[in-house]
């Protein structure tokens, strides 16, 4: 294959991703007119009554003596709520009832930490998309401040939370623009949007985030003091460790250095002295950038 013909594949392909994309930004516009975004339905009643922990008749007679939001209501007498009303009734109640506010509101108080859900998994088509988003809304439907963060350059569950991000994402708007290297680096506040689901905001993600990936490996140093001090990760069962032991002069007591004969790979493996419960020993790996680079050539 020539560098023409490469060429002409790569702007074939461009075009065609240009036209996917116009066409996808149709397709929403004509879904979600006249503001081309999603928009969650309105609960009824008893659906908003369920979801704050309330009776049915209490937010009919909350709804009657003008307290609270204005539901909105149709010719027949039916009472519908958006889910930032049931939110509004959420706090509204909560300064009724500061004995109840902690079921009613459930925000972190002063010197709770923030709790992180991390959905992974290295087999794709796993549904971690599709339980994030699941988890992310459900949290969000009972009273908690969400902030989901897409790390997938994919950006499924940023176009799931009606985030286009061939449209409407721009440089820097992803968390590649908090975490990158230069002087463009922007404060996550700034990253943060709010979907349209009232209580659960975005840190977006599209192909940006592949620069961390490339950029990351490059910038760390390459020096022999720091390549064992990158990629850590943790391996149980010394016995299925072949390499031998030997003592090195450095923080941890033991280490081994193992050979892959095909690539050329080096791993430094550090041994802990303390067995861990089940009786085997603990063992670190670590697997510098430059090894890596290395083995990448080689194969």
């Amino acid at each position: 294959m020539t560098a023409n013909t490469v060429s002409t594949t790569d702007v074939r392909i461009e075009r065609q991703a240009r036209q996917l994309s116009r066409q996808l930004k149709l397709l929403s516009e004509h879904l979600f007119p006249p503001q081309s975004q999603k928009n969650l339905r309105t609960f009824s009643s008893g659906e908003a009554a369920q979801l704050i922990g309330v009776s049915d008749g209490y937010l009919r007679q909350l709804s009657l003596d003008g307290k609270g939001p204005s539901p909105e209501v149709t010719s027949s007498g039916r009472r519908s709520y958006t889910l930032a009303q049931i939110n509004e009734l959420r706090r509204h109640l909560a300064t009724v009832k500061p004995k109840d506010a902690l079921a009613l509101l459930p925000h972190r108080r002063a010197g709770e930490k923030l709790q992180t859900i991390a959905v992974t998994n290295f087999k794709g088509g796993s549904a971690k998309t599709t339980t994030t988003l699941y988890l992310a809304q459900f949290l969000a439907l009972s009273g908690f401040r969400v902030l989901a963060i897409d790390l997938d350059p994919q950006a499924s569950l940023s176009s799931m939370l009606g985030v286009q991000p061939e449209f409407d994402l721009r440089d820097g708007d992803t968390l590649y623009g908090a975490i990158r290297y230069d002087n463009e680096r922007r404060s996550l506040k700034d990253i943060v949007r709010k979907t349209y689901f009232d209580g659960l905001d975005l840190v977006p993600g599209n192909l940006e985030l592949m620069e961390f990936e490339h950029e990351t490996p490059a910038r760390w140093p390459s020096a022999a003091a720091h390549r064992a001090s990158l990629f850590p990760t943790r391996r149980s069962g010394h016995r299925r460790s072949r390499s031998r032991l030997r003592h090195r002069r450095d923080r941890l007591p033991a280490a081994t250095r193992l050979s892959h004969a095909r690539r050329g790979l080096r791993v430094d493996i550090h041994a802990d002295h303390h067995p861990s419960a089940n009786g085997r020993r603990r063992v670190d790996v670590a697997v510098s950038a430059d090894d890596l680079r290395s083995a990448r050539r080689g194969s």
